[in-house]
């Protein structure tokens, strides 16, 4: 696991207003357009029989443009690790908190129940212990 704290210590950065997605950054690069079985090009947005969905030649070809383009694979990297570490941290701790707040609540409840029945037994008895100690005195 990667450490994600910062080696200075300084204010929270707080999230961008606008964070672009997957097929942003792609668009961004120009992919070329898949080949047909014919060897012709295919419209963007097209099926092309036979084809998988991209995965594996989308991130070669970013790559690839990357790369061509002067950017560091490892400088890109380091750059792009600790803020997509961070989104994933936020979006991590949000689907616990809405999973977890549902069982906490029910374990609550369960905790307040048994400590109610807990305190008026203890109170049963002492109220009993206390009315057979003054009727002893009485006598």
């Amino acid at each position: 696991m990667v450490d994600s704290t910062p080696s200075q210590p300084g204010p929270r950065r707080l999230p961008p207003s606008a964070v672009p997605t997957l097929t942003e950054v792609i668009d961004a690069f120009e992919l070329p357009a898949p080949a047909g079985e014919d060897g012709s090009t295919v419209a963007a947005g097209s099926p092309v029989p036979g084809a998988v969905e991209p995965g594996l030649e989308v991130v070669e070809a970013v790559a690839v443009q990357l790369a061509e383009a002067g950017f560091d694979e490892e400088q890109l990297v380091q750059r792009l690790l600790p803020e997509l570490q961070r989104q994933v941290d936020l979006v991590i701790e949000s689907r616990l908190r809405e999973i977890l707040a549902p069982v906490l609540e029910r374990a609550a409840q369960t905790v307040v129940a048994e400590a109610r029945d807990e305190l008026a037994t203890a109170l049963r008895e002492l109220l009993a212990q206390v009315v057979e100690q003054e009727v002893a005195r009485r006598r």
